[in-house]
């Protein structure tokens, strides 16, 4: 019997000490199919972070979604957790908390087949006894989310460009984002220049001369 549907239950904030020691990567088990960052406190109400010019409003309201599938035939292990990978640049702050991930069957019963939890030291996926047990591991259209900040500090910046950073997400996207905060809306144009002498000859000067045009993001035209 094939399992169809899963579907996240809140439950309650739990320290993220509830991880046991020895623990693998979700990967090991599973086939990441999909990754999601939004921008936002809920799926409905936020926004999907894409493109090449995303601005961050709020860098401490951001949201990372899987989709995942575990094939027939996978072995699992009990009271192990699994990992998600996280891109850099995000990350959990705060005390973290759980989640139950259910399963609806064919028959139209449902069953906790995971738990998830979530804290500063990552998120992890530990898989309930009763579904290791059973004979049916097939798990298709499979999703979890979590709650997470974007830090710039940590992220990695686009050579050349001003408050751009790039977040490459597991399945191979990379998004690039800036903080709307640190953007620069209009610049005037500037002009710069720097003199350096010829080493071999004090008499050589080399200038270079820098313009910078106006910006103004704000204006199609510019």
């Amino acid at each position: 019997m094939s399992l169809l549907l899963c579907v996240a239950m809140l439950c309650a904030l739990l320290p993220f000490s509830a991880f046991a020691a020895d623990s693998r990567q979700l990967e090991d088990v599973a086939d990441i199919t999909n990754v999601v960052l939004y921008e936002g406190t809920s799926l409905t109400t936020g926004t999907k972070v894409t493109g090449d010019d995303y601005l961050i409003k709020n860098a401490s309201q951001m949201l990372l979604y899987y989709e995942f599938k575990i094939g027939d035939h996978t072995s699992l292990s009990t009271d192990t957790p699994y990992y998600l990978p996280i891109p850099e640049g995000l990350e959990i702050r705060g005390e973290g908390g759980t989640e139950s991930l259910k399963l609806t069957r064919e028959d139209g019963a449902t069953e906790t087949f995971a738990t998830l939890n979530w804290g500063p030291s990552g998120a992890a996926l530990t898989f309930a006894p009763e579904f290791i047990n059973s004979t049916d591991h097939v798990v298709t259209g499979t999703h979890c989310y979590f709650g997470c900040v974007f830090n710039k500090e940590t992220a990695t910046k686009v050579d050349g460009e001003n408050n751009r950073y790039k977040i490459e997400l597991t399945t191979g996207t990379t998004v690039t984002v800036g903080l709307d905060e640190d953007e620069i809306r209009e610049q005037a144009a500037k002009l710069e220049k720097t003199v350096e002498k010829d080493p071999g000859d004090p008499s050589l000067l080399t200038w270079t001369i820098t313009y910078t045009p106006y910006k103004n993001t704000e204006k199609t035209e510019f």
